[in-house]
């Protein structure tokens, strides 16, 4: 049950017919896992900690630094050189005290990659790591999670979500599969708009609040690409690929 301030602190969001007071509490008790705290994942983990998610895991190996302040708005001048996931962790406790986060100051994979997917309801992808997205993509699929994977470049971004409670495919590697070969360019060498991943990654935490309310939901396989100069959104559905290493032998 909600507390009054409770109420008070949700209450636009509560006057949606499909959340009211019982989305509220779906929200609280919705764990989400987010890999990579920056220019995705600050606004994603913001969102979501406003709205009420009840648990918010941030896992993140790197430090601030004064190139990422146009991008990640969770730090200040003050938080240059710490670690990001200890920074975030502390502002969104003074965004919203009632969430809990867990900060884990490092870069997941195998194992222990799978260990916390396993543990959280939803898995946002904000790394910028295509060996990151294959991982997590394998573990959402095999712990049937819900799985949000976005990146963004320059002036345009794409999202993808997976509701994989629901479908064991198509997954991400029938849209982007995995060839051997790594994108040359990125951030560090093209550059990105900051707004440009403000809108992706609100678009992620979006994504994660309706998968936690059964009256909005997620579409499986849907892949959203967005190009900021235009404003414009382009939108495909993702069909099971035959040579999908992880679909191939589904019989779901």
């Amino acid at each position: 049950m909600l507390s009054d301030k409770e109420r008070l602190r949700y209450a636009r969001q509560m006057m949606l017919q499909e959340l009211g007071e019982a989305g509220q509490l779906r929200l609280a008790g919705t764990h989400v896992l987010i890999v990579g705290v920056g220019g995705l994942g600050c606004p994603a983990a913001q969102y979501l900690a406003a709205a009420g998610i009840g648990r918010i895991t941030l896992a993140d190996n790197d430090k601030v630094e004064l190139s990422n302040l146009h991008r990640q708005p969770l730090y200040r001048i003050n938080h240059i050189d710490a670690p990001k996931v200890e920074v975030a962790e502390q502002q969104l406790y003074a965004l919203n005290p009632e969430v809990r986060v867990r900060a884990v100051k490092t870069r997941l994979s195998g194992r222990v990659l799978s260990n916390y997917v396993a543990e959280a309801d939803i898995v946002l992808d904000c790394a910028d790591s295509l060996d990151t997205s294959f991982a997590l993509n394998q573990a959402c699929q095999t712990h049937k999670k819900v799985f949000i994977q976005a990146s963004a470049i320059g002036t345009s971004g794409q999202l993808i979500s997976f509701d994989f409670r629901r479908l064991h495919k198509p997954c991400f590697e029938c849209l982007f599969p995995d060839t051997g070969h790594r994108p040359e360019h990125n951030c560090q060498t093209i550059g990105v708009l900051g707004p440009v991943l403000g809108i992706i990654g609100s678009a992620q935490a979006l994504e994660a609040i309706k998968a936690s309310i059964p009256g909005f939901g997620i579409e499986h396989g849907r892949f959203r690409q967005f190009e900021g100069i235009n404003m414009h959104w382009q939108s495909l559905m993702v069909t099971p690929a035959s040579a999908c290493p992880r679909c191939q032998n589904d019989k779901a």
